[in-house]
């Protein structure tokens, strides 16, 4: 049997620990889990009984992925990770290409791998989006300013985008403070740019009068540091910590709020443009009950879509168990968007004849519907191109927030165990649609 050594928690072992340390009081033995590589692909398989594609993270990563090669194709031979992959940075993508970032470096990439372009930008910080033909993106330099630009994408004569470099256009300039940094959390679009600067201010950037203006706070005291701007042009949403969610309300040129719960540090997100779903996050609310709501944009509403005994009776259906016993753990680990479908990312440990079972498995919801629906095809492609571990799982280098941490340290948690070790990512596209 194979030993496995975990080298780095991530999710699901955070939240196999919190849980486990309090329904597991009779820990005892020898045991070792482990993982031997970082995670090096993603998935570029789509399963026939769904449309959706996993293919390369687009949005952030939220820390959620596992530490290991959760996917392996057959017969190809390893390769040493790129920069795009040490960095973790996010894509963003065309109907053609891709676009990453390394330190100076715009990475472009084409969607059917054919070719890849890496354009030197001096003190490139971060790219923020691609919108209606153009690739926004942040630099600064030694003189404390940051910059916006944007650069045109057009088309070559094969029909895949081409940065044009020479037009590149200067939008915003701010200086920097104390921080060394002078415009924080980001949002750009076709139409404006919000942004916050070194004083804490909210600034909307016209694009199309290319002024900027200092709009009022959703709540008083905002921290750059506790929020996160999303959107699509048509909704400009804000998450703020301990606060709730907010809504951009063009026409009165102010924030409105959605809901009072904490998404932001809470909770995994997702939406559709019209459609804000969120399920809170075990690894940070191991006692929560875990269920999806979806907010309305243009209702201004909030509602259940999805309940925890509809995820555990999925989960029970999925995996074959016959007893509530047999389902150790049960936690939501990513929401995805496609089509018009919700698709959840589960983890499930459980136990079945006398064998502990770590895998994940996909579900999803359409926009109408009320009943969850097993992607077992999607399960089974994803399944098949990582790796099945079998060994023991032992808390060896576990950093996970119960106040038994150091006793857990070195502890046994299972002595048979079956790891599906692989992870479904999703590209976002960079258009208004993304």
């Amino acid at each position: 049997m194979e030993n496995i050594k975990l080298q780095h928690f991530r999710w699901h072992c955070n939240l196999a620990m919190d849980i486990l340390i309090k329904r597991s009081a009779e820990l005892q033995g020898e045991a070792k889990l482990s993982l031997e590589k970082d995670l090096m692909d993603c998935i570029e398989q789509k399963s026939n009984a769904s449309t959706l594609k996993t293919e390369e993270m687009g949005a952030a990563v939220s820390g959620s992925a596992v530490s290991g090669t959760a996917v392996e194709e057959k017969g190809l031979e390893d390769e040493k990770t790129t920069k795009v992959e040490q960095n973790n940075y996010p894509s963003f993508r065309t109907d053609t290409n891709f676009y990453d970032y390394c330190y100076d470096e715009l990475i472009c990439r084409r969607l059917d791998g054919t070719h890849e372009e890496v354009i030197k930008i001096k003190n490139l910080e971060e790219i923020l989006t691609v919108a209606d033909g153009y690739l926004y993106y942040i630099t600064t330099d030694e003189k404390k300013y940051d910059y916006i630009y944007r650069v045109s994408l057009q088309k070559d004569e094969d029909g895949y985008d081409k940065v044009a470099k020479e037009t590149a256009e200067l939008l915003v300039k701010e200086m920097y403070d104390e921080d060394e940094e002078a415009i924080y959390e980001t949002y750009a679009d076709s139409a404006c740019i919000f942004y916050i600067n070194s004083e804490g201010d909210v600034v909307r950037f016209d694009l199309q009068t290319k002024k900027k203006k200092i709009v009022d706070k959703p709540v008083k005291g905002l921290d750059y540091k506790s929020c996160r701007f999303i959107g699509n042009g048509k909704h400009i949403v804000l998450e703020v910590e301990n606060e709730g969610l907010f809504i951009w309300e063009a026409g009165e040129e102010k924030w409105l709020r959605l809901t009072e719960h904490d998404v932001y540090d809470q909770d995994i997100v997702e939406w559709n443009g019209e459609d804000y779903f969120h399920c809170c996050d075990l690894e940070r609310e191991p006692d929560a009950v875990q269920e999806i709501f979806r907010v309305d944009l243009e209702k201004r509403t909030e509602e259940t879509f999805v309940t925890q005994e509809q995820l555990q009776q999925a989960a029970k259906e999925a995996v074959g168990l016959n007893s509530e016993k047999q389902l150790e753990i049960l936690g939501v680990v990513n929401l995805f968007w496609e089509g018009d479908r919700l698709y959840i990312q589960t983890q499930i440990n459980w136990t079945k004849e006398d064998q502990y079972h770590i895998g994940y498995a996909m579900f999803s919801q359409g926009q109408k519907e009320t009943e969850l629906h097993y992607e077992k095809s999607l399960t089974e492609c994803i399944r098949e191109h990582g790796i099945v571990r079998k060994g023991k799982i032992q808390a060896d280098n576990y950093y996970g927030m119960s106040s038994q941490t150091e006793i857990m340290r070195g502890k046994i948690i299972h002595e048979d165990a079956v790891f599906y070790d692989a992870w479904s990512f999703v590209e976002k596209d960079g258009g208004e649609e993304g």
